[in-house]
């Protein structure tokens, strides 16, 4: 890692002079070449593809992992150039950033030549993609595009997470497609490996639907939370936003006092089942049936307004306090 920051520092800094020179003819301001460096040193997603079949009975053994790809022009479905390891994948925290390296893959200038840097400063890596990718890359870092398409060719950019990627304190979510959930053998161990290492599992779809005009990252920081540990119990903190659903997850809705309604949370069944049941069960909790209930939500959701960002977190502390006074409540009726 030291060796390839003391290298990569210079070899960035003549390929930035280089493509400068080269971009001369399209006017690129110098504020957007900024732009990208602090777009890749800070928010680019750093994904590793995974096989759900294939790698997740391994990790619910052993919870460490390393080898990713850079998702350049934040693609919800990350790189699809590099979809034969799977399709799903791991969304990392930021954390892992200052452990990360960056390479050429071996498609791209070939076996024996392959570029390395750091997240901040990878330039000499830049200048080996493809007209197209670096176009996308500056819309992305520029805040003209949220998204874009990945480039049609193998000039892919590989990341080394160096030590371990842990599972259980590296990981931000566990992404993955819409009919990997359809699939009774790949639902059962998304949902088991999201329990063990309490991980939120997102779509690939509604989180490319979830984007619209805001940054992908944004969107990441701002859904994909940490799990709260209180007691022996585990649960989803209710102070989440959480905008994401698939079919192994539940609803619930907050309306503030003065009868707005605030945004819908989504929380995986098998985080709150401990505290459902302790209170009841879904049924004591919202007096009527899980089914009734979900179909009512999803189509309250559907006509109702969002509100700012800290009114919903009012509304979601006020529901967690109240849950937990429902927990605490339930406990001493036991007891007496």
């Amino acid at each position: 890692m030291e060796y390839v920051a003391s290298t990569s520092e210079a070899q960035s800094a003549a390929a930035k002079t280089r493509l400068k020179k080269a971009w001369g003819l399209f006017n690129v301001p110098e504020e957007d070449f900024s732009a990208i460096e602090l777009y890749l040193a800070k928010k680019v997603p750093l994904t590793i593809r995974i096989d759900i079949q294939g790698l997740l009975p391994h990790l619910m053994s052993d919870p460490f992992y390393r080898y990713g790809v850079l998702n350049m022009v934040c693609h919800p479905f990350s790189d699809s150039r590099v979809s034969m390891f799977g399709s799903a994948y791991l969304l990392l925290k930021d954390s892992l950033r200052a452990r990360t390296t960056v390479a050429t893959s071996k498609e791209n200038l070939g076996f024996n030549i392959r570029r390395v840097g750091t997240l901040d400063n990878m330039w000499h890596i830049i200048e080996t993609l493809s007209t197209h990718e670096v176009t996308r890359i500056h819309a992305v870092a520029t805040g003209r595009r949220a998204k874009a398409t990945v480039t049609p060719d193998l000039k892919y950019s590989e990341i080394q997470v160096h030590g371990m990627v842990d599972m259980r304190k590296d990981v931000a979510a566990i992404v993955v497609q819409r009919q990997d959930l359809q699939c009774t053998m790949r639902r059962s161990l998304i949902e088991d490996l999201s329990k063990l290492y309490l991980l939120p599992v997102l779509t690939c779809e509604e989180l490319d639907e979830s984007l619209g005009d805001r940054r992908w990252s944004t969107v990441k920081e701002t859904k994909a939370k940490l799990t709260q540990t209180s007691g022996n119990v585990t649960r989803r903190s209710i102070k989440v936003i959480w905008k994401f659903s698939t079919a192994v997850q539940v609803t619930v809705v907050c309306v503030t006092e003065g009868g707005k309604a605030a945004k819908a949370l989504r929380a995986t069944r098998v985080w709150l089942q401990p505290v459902l049941s302790r209170v009841g069960g879904m049924e004591g909790m919202m007096g009527v049936t899980p089914g009734q209930w979900h179909a009512g939500v999803q189509s309250e959701i559907a006509f109702r307004h969002s509100p700012s960002f800290q009114e919903t977190e009012a509304v979601c502390a006020a529901v967690e306090v109240d849950l937990w006074a429902r927990l605490k409540t339930q406990d001493a009726e036991k007891v007496a």
